[in-house]
């Protein structure tokens, strides 16, 4: 599957745009400028609810969607993953119930934020929390634009991990945010350096690649980035 091109200066083609996006998220946000404590960006737009995105992913058989995480559906799911020593041993969230839900309505409450539960054939399976890295605790570590955004991937679900399920996903959640703002120019990750499971699957397997490594107060992490351009050129 080919992803569509992308045009000289980085806007993406209004029919690719109206396929995959929930109409919600069509229209742009103008460029208005706020403030989160010191920082300045721009005024985020609101995350619609239930469904963000659809595509069909013919190499895998599959059609992967994302929709925003709902505490009364997900919640128990949610509780079960973080719980999951596979997952916990990088997340380090092996919370109760309660916290972890919590959690999840902070994350709602988050305009910098946009959690959202990613389903194949409508079935979920993953979390992936997605960002605005100019307010994030991520800005200090990456040259990054006013719109460009980064994501925490987490697969819940055994039978939907391999290769060809993760290039699948990985590749469709990088076209989401793509599409949701053409003028973010460069996607970024920061998963542990140890984090193999998700550091495999940079260049040449996706258009993610691995720059370098830096410290956080917490952890030593891994600076991933995906460039519209490389994304829009490589990814099939």
């Amino acid at each position: 599957m080919t992803y569509s091109t992308s045009l000289t200066n980085g806007a993406l083609l209004t029919s690719e745009r109206e396929r995959c996006l929930a109409p919600a998220l069509l229209p742009l946000s103008p460029m208005i400028m706020t403030r989160t404590g010191d920082v300045s960006h721009p005024l985020r737009p609101a995350n619609p609810v239930d469904e963000h995105y659809r595509r069909h992913l013919p190499e895998i058989h599959k059609t992967f969607s994302l929709r925003l995480i709902d505490v009364e559906k997900d919640g128990e799911r949610f509780h079960r993953w973080q719980n999951d020593p596979r997952i916990a041993a990088f997340w380090e969230y092996p919370f109760d119930r309660a916290t972890l839900d919590g959690m999840i309505r902070e994350r709602l409450g988050d305009p910098h934020c946009t959690p959202l539960i990613g389903c194949f054939d409508n079935q979920p399976f993953a979390y992936f929390e997605c960002y605005w890295v100019a307010e994030d605790r991520l800005a200090p570590y990456c040259d990054h634009g006013p719109f460009d955004q980064g994501v925490h991937v987490l697969v819940g679900e055994t039978t939907h991990l391999g290769r060809a399920n993760t290039v699948g996903w990985l590749n469709a959640l990088s076209h989401y945010l793509f599409l949701r703002e053409p003028r973010c120019q460069t996607l970024f990750g920061e998963p542990r350096v140890d984090n193999r499971a998700i550091l495999r699957y940079t260049h040449p397997l996706t258009a993610w690649r691995k720059r370098y490594e830096f410290d956080f107060p917490h952890k030593r992490s891994a600076l991933l980035s995906c460039a519209r351009r490389d994304f829009f050129e490589e990814s099939t």
